[in-house]
């Protein structure tokens, strides 16, 4: 429940109090108390299938309502006009505490952990945000559940408790979350960019508050924060000021009727008096910037070891509506950053990369508000450019003063409208919940305009109106275009004058500089220093003249013009029908909203005529029919010889003209080869190919084409994506720059060289830099890190890549690269809008491009090349006894600076039974809420607090993870409450009644039923399948059809064997990341001489990284104080992934359908899948493929 600073929101439109009358709103009926219902015409996805219905309610809420029978997930969001710009002056971050105190306790549903509990009990999650000016709350979960979790939701603003214990407790969650934002550069930079800020602006405010704001300093002033929480609430918490979102299969009268029964029950602004919209304060009233200051430069000490120099120009609009409403739709920021931040052949990166002084640009519209906008352009610095940065910034505004003097060509506003549009027109359904939060959170910059809700923001308009692009065929005039966005776009380039800029520089080299001593700021600690710029600099930079080598884009040539979908007529109007069918009917469509049990149809009245018929108890989970259970049709294998393994499938079910392209060459790591020198060679060899690309490659990813180069412990895979029209084309170049590299690495790797500074050295810098960012991650991820080193095969330590990565010359990253696409097998798969003979044709145009030597069968590598997991000791029985029942490591966190400790409870389950996986996923769903409502919201003992499953290489394992500020805990406290709460919850798990359990086993059914949200969802987990050597396309369907067995009593007699401090088969693994004290220090030290043996971090950095002794370690149990490879090399490896067969025909599925079919009709339910295995997931391979960070 965090609050997200930078989370960006566009300007508002007008801001009308109520939705006029002319609109195209009427009343359902006469009565004065009716809602009010958007008769006219919202821009919808030109082939979205859902139903939509813009209401608003008697009290002035508005809602957006989609209706979407085939969806498996609901999902609401809403939207509170309120931010942190409305904290009173001396309680700051009040609007992000009120967010977190929201979720605990209402007066209808008053325990603290009601919602996120029957959440996870039908697999749900919620989370909020607070921003400058609103405050957004959302939720998913199962469309069986849809109804109660939104009427729970609704008391948030109904009537929520703001008890005096939760308050006095919330308040440091609120502390930890600022705690863990402390060594983050992205807050740091932004509080620094307040420096220019009016101080009577609320922009100067801090919005995540702290424990001296909210506790501390008004303790000493006589306030009490929870009479400000409900005097907060009460003022701002109205009904005219929210905006709904809601998604589900239910109807659209059904949801209408449930909104209205829960929503209006929200108290309106205007039963007391008419409350102003909050900006209303400050908007046109006060300046955001002081018009008196000058230009100014100011230096920053990063936490990471990053090189940048960032440009900022605020523009002020005030409380101009005509103004706001055309920066809201007709985005001229978009042209100007497509601009400068291009990065294809005469661009600005270009030409600085050329020049040796630049990596990478980002430009952007940076923050906003009602009342103004800030535009910004990051150069990332190599060490050349850090020394001449004001030659950098001449250059940019240099290519600043062409756009002023000269006309943008009308082909780059056509060009961005039409790659606007085609985006639009193939726009992916996506998650509920991702829709809601973006609606909910547009409706108050567009309350007079309904139409716009969905597409505002998502497309390029012509006008203020809202006019969209009538095709995404090329402009023949000038009017298509629309000529106030030209009129805005040039009023924004004059608006980018040196005089108006903020200049901020950011290098880890300033620390040298005795002048950083002299700033700090207050809040996050950074050190600065500021200067005014130069009257003759800001002089040059106005009369900056352009390079030759700098130009407008070219036309891209990489936009699709054909987009047709590549299946005969009758076929595809065959499967249009269907798609609308499925569009229109699924699981879900039917079920009732008046709920059962425990719901909201036990509490509150009928949902009126349209649900009278509906009143018979709903089944605990939806009704599948046979299309809903049936597998996706799976690839099927085209093509299998010496050469090359391909699997194809040619889309009928999305119709889109898109496709996915996966291409893995698999090599064997050769005995005695260094991993640590493997993965650093195979990082550079990426970052040089995409150096190398960039130019290409940026067009086909305007163009909606992209690409992805990695070499690690499996081999080298390719991957390539988007618009089939453009496609081979793409892939094309692509493989002529990979299959080339003897040609141009070498080369390109020493240009530069005769002024000092080869690109070669470029390149090392940005990894070097990369790696160093690793020390800054949080103590949780510095706690996986070390889990990954206790049990993975092929994970080479952070210090020796590091090591590894300064030997690398560019005589050896050639040998590298020379010998990946020699002795290697090869397979495939294209996915999508290709026919099978253009699939193989594509296939063999990257084989022949890559140039393959020698190429071996897929079936000679057993196993594949592939991550695997030593299985950990089982804990003694005499170490079940003490505090922490588990092998442990604990280490000083990599950050010196790091104020925060965490620890990672690991409990592996050493088995591949398909039972056993799904086990540890309902026992993971189960004791997630629990776990965190104990740890974080009782305990407060911070606010990283997660427990979950995980299946990495196909082995289950659970984890429980916690992180605390210094003084609250330390790593070794938080294990120790880690395992006091799995000794209590195990009799809390036998104490269930069979029917919970059945909640959450239901849940996790119909997630594994869950269809994918688009082909490039379906194309990644095929290729899964294929990557593992698996090919269990069916693995879902048959999981959902185990879970039908499962009870109670396979969970607790799982628990006992795995999971009880006190079980036989209990391999636990501990992590403690320790911050830096000086008692911690001192004992690493110690300890560090007493092993006389060389740290596993980085000597120089002091301690960083160092191991340190377990203080409270059980009897019995290991602490890992020593060498992690000396411990691996004493563990036995578990099992590889199952070998599988590759899908010949579509008819292969049949079997498991069948199968599944029949547990549904009796013939199989109670029948267990003995013996079955359990099969990767996306995030396994994520997990799989992840070496060092």
């Amino acid at each position: 429940l965090g609050l997200m600073g930078g989370f960006r929101r566009p300007p508002p439109s007008v801001a009308a109090p109520s939705v006029a009358a002319e609109t195209g709103e009427k009343d359902l009926d006469e009565s004065s108390k009716s809602s009010k219902v958007f008769e006219g015409e919202i821009q919808t996805f030109p082939r979205d299938l859902r139903q939509y219905r813009a209401v608003t309610l008697p009290n002035g809420l508005q809602a957006l309502l989609v209706s979407d029978p085939s969806a498996d997930r609901a999902a609401g969001a809403l939207a509170v006009r309120v931010g942190y710009f409305s904290d009173p002056e001396d309680l700051p971050g009040l609007a992000h505490f009120c967010e977190h105190m929201l979720f605990l306790g209402t007066k209808k549903y008053p325990d603290e952990s009601s919602f996120e509990g029957f959440l996870a009990k039908n697999g749900g999650s919620s989370n909020a945000f607070t921003d400058k000016e609103q405050t957004c709350y959302f939720f998913d979960v199962s469309p069986t559940a849809f109804a109660e979790a939104t009427d729970r939701f609704s008391q948030f603003f109904v009537a929520p408790l703001f008890t005096p214990s939760a308050v006095g407790r919330e308040v440091n969650a609120i502390d930890s979350e600022h705690a863990k934002n402390l060594q983050s550069d992205g807050w740091r930079l932004q509080e620094i960019q307040k420096l220019r800020v009016n101080p009577d602006h609320p922009l100067k405010k801090f919005g995540t508050g702290n424990l001296q704001t909210l506790r501390d300093e008004p303790k000493k002033k006589g306030l009490n924060p929870r009479d400000a929480l409900l005097d907060f609430h009460q003022q701002y918490y109205v009904s005219d000021h929210m905006a709904l979102c809601l998604s589900s299969p239910s109807s659209l009268d059904e949801m209408q009727t449930l909104v209205e029964r829960s929503f209006n029950q929200i108290r309106s602004a205007s039963e007391d008096s008419q409350v102003p919209f909050p900006e209303e304060k400050w908007a046109g009233k006060v300046n955001v910037f002081d018009p008196d200051t000058r230009p100014m430069r100011v230096d920053i000490l990063p936490v990471k070891d990053a090189r940048q120099v960032t440009l900022n120009w605020a523009f002020e609009c005030g409380a101009d509506p005509l103004l706001q409403r055309r920066l809201e739709l007709l985005k001229g920021w978009d042209y100007i950053g497509h601009l400068l931040g291009h990065e294809g052949e005469g661009s600005l990166l270009s030409y600085l990369k050329k020049n040796g002084l630049a990596t990478a640009i980002v430009a952007g519209e940076e923050d906003d508000a009602k009342d103004f906008q800030v535009f910004s352009l990051s150069v990332s610095l190599t060490p050349l450019g850090l020394q001449e940065v004001e030659a950098v910034v001449e250059t940019v505004f240099a290519y600043v003063n062409m756009l002023k003097k000269q006309k943008i060509p009308l082909y780059v506003y056509d060009e961005c409208q039409r790659l606007s549009e085609l985006g639009w027109s193939f726009t992916e359904k996506g998650e509920p919940q991702d829709l809601a939060v973006s609606v909910a959170t547009k409706i108050h910059d567009l309350r007079e305009k309904p139409e716009l809700w969905l597409s505002a923001g998502r497309r390029l308009f012509r006008d203020s109106e809202g006019t969209p692009r009538d095709s995404v065929a090329p402009a023949k005039q000038k009017t298509e275009i629309g000529s106030e966005v030209v009129e805005l776009t040039e009023q924004l380039i004059q608006a980018l004058n040196p005089a108006s800029m903020m200049m901020i520089v950011a290098s880890k080299d300033f620390a040298s500089d005795p002048s950083f001593l002299d700033q700090k700021e207050p809040i996050y600690g950074t050190r600065y220093r500021t200067s005014l710029l130069a009257n003759d600099f800001v002089s040059s930079l106005n009369k900056a003249t352009l390079p030759k080598e700098l130009s407008f884009p070219k036309p891209n040539d990489l936009i699709p013009s054909d987009l047709s979908i590549r299946l005969p007529a009758q076929t595809l109007q065959e499967k249009e029908e269907q798609r609308r069918k499925r569009g229109t009917i699924g699981r879900f469509a039917n079920i009732p909203l008046n709920g059962n049990g425990d719901g909201i149809g036990d509490t509150r009245q009928p949902m009126g005529a349209t649900l009278q018929a509906a009143r018979s108890p709903l089944p605990s989970v939806p009704v599948e029919t046979e299309d809903d259970l049936k597998p996706f049709p799976a690839p099927i294998l085209i093509k299998d010889d010496a050469a090359v393994r391909v699997h194809h499938r040619q889309d009928d079910r999305w119709l889109v003209p898109k496709a996915s392209v996966y291409l893995q060459l698999f090599k064997p790591l050769p005995e005695g080869r260094d991993i640590a020198e493997r993965t650093a060679l195979a990082r550079m060899l990426s970052l040089a190919l995409r150096d190398h690309l960039t130019e290409f490659s940026y067009e086909g990813t305007l163009a909606g084409l992209g690409f992805d180069f990695n070499a690690d412990i499996m081999g080298a895979s390719m991957s390539l994506g988007g618009f089939t029209d453009k496609l081979k084309k793409f892939a094309e170049g692509v493989g002529d720059a990979v299959g080339s590299m003897e040609s141009w690495l070498l080369e390109e790797s020493r240009s530069g060289a005769e002024e000092g500074n080869p690109k070669f050295e470029r390149w090392r810098d940005v990894l070097r830099r990369e790696f160093s960012a690793f020390d800054t991650l949080p103590p949780y991820a510095h706690a996986k890190y070390w889990a990954g080193q206790a049990y993975y095969t092929e994970r080479p330590d952070i210090a020796s890549v590091r090591a590894a990565l300064e030997k690398i010359t560019p005589e050896s990253l050639l040998a590298f690269a020379k010998t990946l696409p020699d002795d290697s097998a090869c397979e495939a798969l294209v996915e999508g809008n290709v026919p099978k003979d253009e699939a193989l044709s594509l296939v063999e145009t990257l084989r022949r491009r890559l140039k393959l030597k020698r190429p071996k069968s897929i079936d000679s590598l057993d196993p594949r090349p592939q991550q695997r997991i030593f299985e950990l000791p089982k804990v003694k029985a005499e170490a079940t006894k003490g505090k922490i029942a588990a092998t442990s490591i604990r280490r000083l966190s990599f950050n010196p600076e790091e104020t925060n400790s965490a620890s990672r409870l690991t409990l592996q389950i050493a088995s591949r039974d398909e039972k056993d996986v799904l086990s540890a996923q309902l026992i993971g769903d189960i004791v997630s809420t629990p776990f965190y409502d104990e740890l974080r919201t009782k305990q407060q003992l911070g606010y990283i607090v997660q427990a979950a499953a995980a299946t990495p290489t196909g082995i289950p394992e659970l984890y429980f993870i916690a992180q605390s500020k210094t003084g609250v805990s330390d790593a070794e406290g938080l294990a120790e409450r880690t395992e006091e709460f799995l000794k209590q919850f195990g009799a809390r798990l036998k104490k269930m009644q069979e029917k919970d359990v059945k909640v959450y086993i239901d849940a996790l059914r119909q997630k594994k039923l869950e269809k994918p949200k688009d082909l490039t969802e379906e194309a990644s987990r095929d290729f899964t399948e294929i990557l593992t050597g698996t090919y269990d396309f069916d693995r879902k369907a048959r999981q959902a059809q185990t879970l039908l067995s499962m009870r109670k009593a396979d969970l607790v007699a799982f628990w006992d064997r795995f999971i009880s401090p006190g079980a036989p088969e209990r391999r636990a693994l501990a992590v403690l990341v320790e911050a830096h004290t000086p008692q911690t220090d001192g004992r690493a030290k110690k300890l560090e001489q007493q092993l006389m043996t060389a740290s596993t971090g980085e000597t120089e950095k002091g301690t960083a990284g160092l191991p340190l002794p377990v203080e409270h370690l059980s009897k019995g149990a290991i602490d890992l104080t020593g060498d992690l490879e000396d411990f691996k090399k004493s563990l036995p490896l578990l099992p590889p992934w199952p070998k599988g067969k590759p899908r010949l025909s579509d008819g292969s599925s049949e079997s498991a359908f069948s199968s599944v079919l029949a547990s549904l009709t009796g013939d199989g339910a109670a029948k267990r899948a003995g013996g079955a295995t359990a099969t990767a997931d996306v995030e396994d391979i994520r997990d799989l493929r992840e070496l060092t960070s």
